[in-house]
């Protein structure tokens, strides 16, 4: 599965809240997320624009794989995930084969659904509030379409399309820390 997903900076939570209310999108909950993100010992996701992280979400555990973004315009790239029974089990598998751990992530989330997409308002700590809009496609032939339907609903909001970004919050969240140390 391709997940596509487009992601801006939210300076106006609520208004967009309220919004998405108003349009009919279903409310799928309030979600508390911690991400510990890893990195190979043969080559550094960092630069081969992958990612492997344990997600904590709610009772749900998941591990997932990001493989390198499709396209330039959105953050759609390649995504493998399994659910697990022990984070702690799993930190352990990848660390005995090599992993290192990068950096946590924790964030909260409050999950719309409006047709066939995801609509995500995030708070992550230590960078403020997102938002995103996920679907997923079975090919890479149908990103394209599938990005310009989801900048289609994102300016149908009233933002614009110049605040997009497809930086992740991990990398976000590195730039941040090394410009701390200037």
């Amino acid at each position: 599965m391709i997940e596509v997903e487009i992601k801006a900076p939210l300076s106006e939570r609520e208004a967009v809240m309220s919004m998405l209310i108003e349009r009919g999108c279903t409310y799928l909950g309030h979600r508390i997320q911690s991400d510990t993100y890893y990195n190979a010992q043969d080559r550094d996701f960092a630069k081969t624009d992958e990612a492997l992280r344990i997600r904590k979400d709610g009772e749900c555990h998941l591990i997932t794989y990001k493989g390198p973004k499709v396209g330039t315009i959105s953050k759609s790239r390649k995504e493998v995930e399994l659910e697990i029974s022990s984070p702690e089990v799993a930190d352990e598998l990848l660390t005995c084969l090599g992993y290192s751990k990068v950096m946590n992530i924790n964030k909260t989330r409050d999950n719309y659904r409006l047709d066939q997409y995801t609509i995500s308002l995030d708070n992550v700590r230590g960078l403020g509030d997102y938002i995103e809009i996920e679907t997923a496609a079975q090919t890479e032939g149908e990103v394209p379409h599938k990005v310009e339907n989801m900048i289609a609903l994102f300016t149908s909001m009233g933002l614009t399309k110049d605040i997009l970004i497809t930086k992740s919050y991990l990398e976000l969240l590195k730039e941040k820390s090394s410009e701390g140390l200037d």
